[in-house]
């Protein structure tokens, strides 16, 4: 996955945890450096009994040299405090060549199959590995309990991968002249050359505000919170944004 599709991509504790939760789309903006690159939208609905769907949709430009469209979405289970992915695509459009993504979590083959662009790649099922985008949830959802360092298996580009996630300050942000009062976490690398950090608002469910990306200490990516609306329950997911369409299928697995 590449770093900008991390950044993207990443963004109190509930009572006892409801049984159901509460779809919202947030908005945000995405700068390289103070550069504005573009307009990134994720979506969560509730579908049918305990499926739901988290859609992100995002359209990217650096003058005329660089472009990138992305659609993203996962289909899972919310069962036990714990989200279960079903179903995963990614497509990708833009400068470079395009490609389209799909995970199948197959519980009763016991498998979870894969394919990134052409190439197919098959594990046992295991209801610790998540997709790139259902884990972004987990990790949300882990917050409100007070998980201070959150570590995860994600299934990436056919790679069984493990990211972790590290406490690191509470600290109260302003942006667009709201104010949030946030915790701030940061991946854990073990190279220091890279760094990337995410403010998650203790008011808004612990929703990602701001995220951030440094290379040898520069600030490279970063993104901020624009709006956030929470939906309605039975609202059904929609990931276009303005005349934008969702993926097609392209491969059955």
């Amino acid at each position: 996955m590449s770093r900008l599709l991390v950044l993207t991509l990443m963004l109190v504790s509930l009572p006892a945890f409801a049984s159901k939760l509460t779809g919202f789309t947030a908005e945000y903006q995405v700068y390289y450096g103070d550069y504005n690159l573009g307009a990134g939208r994720y979506t969560l609905a509730h579908t049918q009994g305990d499926e739901y769907k988290f859609s992100f949709h995002s359209k990217m430009r650096f003058l005329l040299m660089f472009s990138d469209k992305r659609w993203v979405e996962s289909d899972f289970l919310y069962q036990n405090d714990q989200v279960l992915p079903i179903r995963y695509q990614h497509k990708r459009e833009g400068t470079g060549p395009d490609y389209f993504d799909k995970i199948v979590f197959d519980v009763s083959a016991n498998q979870i199959r894969s394919v990134h662009k052409k190439d197919e790649y098959k594990l046992d099922y295991d209801d610790l590995v998540r997709d790139g985008l259902s884990v972004q949830l987990q990790l949300m959802l882990d917050l409100r309990r007070g998980m201070k360092r959150p570590k995860y298996k994600i299934l990436d580009e056919n790679k069984l991968r493990e990211r972790e996630f590290s406490y690191v300050k509470d600290e109260i942000l302003t942006i667009e002249g709201k104010q949030y009062d946030c915790v701030m976490y940061q991946v854990v690398r073990s190279s220091k050359k890279r760094k990337t950090q995410m403010w998650f608002s203790k008011d808004h469910d612990y929703q990602p505000v701001m995220m951030a990306h440094y290379s040898k200490d520069k600030k490279r990516f970063n993104a901020r919170i624009v709006s956030f609306k929470e939906d309605k329950p039975t609202a059904v997911a929609n990931i276009a944004l303005q005349e934008e369409q969702p993926p097609e299928q392209k491969k059955a697995l």
